[in-house]
Order: structure tokens, then C-alpha cells, then sequence
């Protein structure tokens, strides 16, 4: 059964007249009528009683009268909801974070709504090695990635939102705790947890003891949330970028290290990937933005 034979049935039930539903349905009277003749073999029942002055249901027809409805409503719905996701779908940015993406970037998102209303954002939180390889493929639009050159991803555009400081974290009860600063001179030949999916800090903290003469023992452990906890029982110090986590625990507290050392927050993209115009606005938006250094 054929939902516009439905629709056809419906037409010719409101008006009773073979011409006036035709002109509604925006087909002929002999291609209405041939229709209808379909539905009722299909059926096995005769649907109208048909008189020279007007065309009444049979009881076989008010029958169907009602579900005819409820199927062509459901279609209508249907087609609404198919319209109005691609629609999205069209002004739709897929957007790939790193676990290590802080807070101010959400900030920028936020931002970046009150100035696009229509825009709608995607977010997808994974490891990098799966992030890059979204992005290579097609699937997201950006990436943001904390990175620090030389750059592990190649022929891809970036721009950098802003920088963060690589900061470390340390019990309250440590003799370094009172400090906003600790230079990477007073952690030699201490041991410093890295967490396992947060190697630009592993590589930026050994270019730095090493600029210094200063030797460090450097083991990974775990994720972030792992490592915070191992700092609260005691167990060492940690190097972090993302430390807004960090305020949720009471015995624990972080620190600049110095010299100083960022790390980047970059928006990267794939240009053959970003041709929408809700990606060209999205570049735009993130060039226009002010790196903190």
C-alpha cells in the first residue's frame, strides 16, 4: 500500500468530489480515479459509494478513514524530521578534542554560539592518535590538540588559539607547596609523573632539564584523574597543562614551572575538508581570536 494512495484517498474523502481532489492533488480526474480503483483491489473492499452528485466512504472506507491518517502524519513528521536534520547537518562544524583541551577552549565554543546562533557544534572527546586519524579521514571538520612544534601532524593548516603553561602539581604537604613558581632546577634527580596520554609534556619538560643541566626521573602513569590522586596520597609530583581539575581535590595544589614553558592549543583542519561555509566562518572566528601568550 502506497502512502500516496493514501494521500489520494484521504483528498477524495474531504472533498466527495473526483474533480476537486484532482485539482488538489494536482493530477487528472482518470489518474484519481484509476488510483483509488487500485487501492480497493488491493484491499479486496469497495472504499466510496459512488452517485452521479457526490462520492460517501462505505463503511470499508471510514474504516481505513482513520489509520490513512495516522500513516500519512507519520510521513509528514518523517520528511519534516529528515528536512530539519539535514538542514543541521549543513550548518553543522564536527570538532575533535584531545582529553588535555582545557576549559578556556569550551569558553570559545560558547562564545563562538552567541555569535553564530544557527551554527551547531559536534564535540567529540578521544585519544589523539584516533583524533588525527578522524581528521585525515574526513570525518571531523577540526581538531584541537595541545601541541608543540616540531609538529607530530603534517599538511594540515593550524591556528593557534592560545597558549598554556606547563604547571606542576604537588601534595600541600611538600616544602615547594607554598610556591607559585618552582624552577625546574629544584626537582633534579626527582622522580615526575606524566600521564600516559600526555606526551607533549614528557617531551617539553626533558628539552627543558636538559637546557638546564638538570637530570629528572620521568615515569608515566595513567590518565590525568589517576595521577591527581597519586599526588593527593602522597605518592610524588606531576606535570600537568589542564589544571582546573586539580580544584576538586583539598590536598593538593599547582605551581608555574619555570623557566616558563607553553605548550600551543591549536585549531587544525584539512582545507578539502572545511569547504562549507559554516567552516570558512569557523576559521574566521578562530584567526580573529587573540593568542594569550
Amino acid at each position: 500500500m502506497r502512502t500516496e494512495n493514501l494521500r489520494e484517498f484521504l483528498a477524495l474523502a474531504e472533498t466527495g468530489n473526483y474533480k476537486t481532489a484532482s485539482e488538489l492533488l494536482y493530477i487528472s480526474q482518470p489518474t484519481l480515479s484509476r488510483h483509488i480503483k487500485e487501492l480497493e483491489a488491493e484491499l479486496g473492499v469497495p472504499l466510496f459509494k459512488r452517485t452521479t452528485r457526490k462520492t460517501d466512504l462505505t463503511d470499508f472506507g471510514l474504516l481505513l478513514l482513520v489509520p490513512a491518517r495516522e500513516i500519512v502524519e507519520v510521513e509528514n513528521n518523517f520528511i519534516k524530521s529528515i528536512a530539519s536534520l539535514q538542514e543541521m547537518n549543513k550548518n553543522t562544524i564536527t570538532i575533535g578534542c584531545a582529553p588535555y583541551t582545557d576549559s578556556k577552549f569550551t569558553e570559545i565554543i560558547s562564545i563562538y554560539k552567541e555569535t553564530h546562533p544557527d551554527a551547531h557544534i559536534k564535540t567529540t572527546w578521544e585519544n589523539t592518535s584516533s583524533l588525527r586519524k578522524e581528521l585525515q579521514s574526513g570525518n571531523l571538520n577540526f581538531l584541537i590538540l595541545c601541541e608543540s612544534p616540531p609538529y607530530k601532524l603534517q599538511q594540515v593548516e593550524r591556528i593557534r588559539l592560545y597558549t598554556v603553561p606547563m604547571k606542576i602539581v604537588l601534595p600541600k604537604s611538600h616544602p615547594l607547596a607554598s610556591r607559585q613558581e618552582i624552577s625546574i632546577r629544584e626537582l633534579s634527580n626527582k622522580t615526575i609523573m606524566v600521564a600516559e596520554d600526555l606526551k607533549i609534556a614528557y617531551r617539553l619538560v626533558t628539552k627543558m632539564a636538559s637546557d638546564n643541566d638538570t637530570k629528572l626521573r620521568i615515569i608515566f602513569q595513567g590518565n590525568q584523574t589517576q595521577l591527581l590522586n597519586l599526588v593527593q596520597l602522597g605518592t610524588g609530583v606531576a606535570l600537568v597543562f589542564r589544571d582546573a581539575e586539580v580544584k576538586k581535590y583539598d590536598n593538593i595544589t599547582t605551581a608555574v614551572l619555570t623557566p616558563r614553558t607553553c605548550a600551543e592549543i591549536n585549531c587544525i583542519y584539512i582545507p578539502e575538508f572545511c569547504f562549507k561555509k559554516n567552516c570558512s566562518d569557523f576559521i574566521d572566528f578562530c584567526k580573529s581570536l587573540k593568542d594569550d601568550q
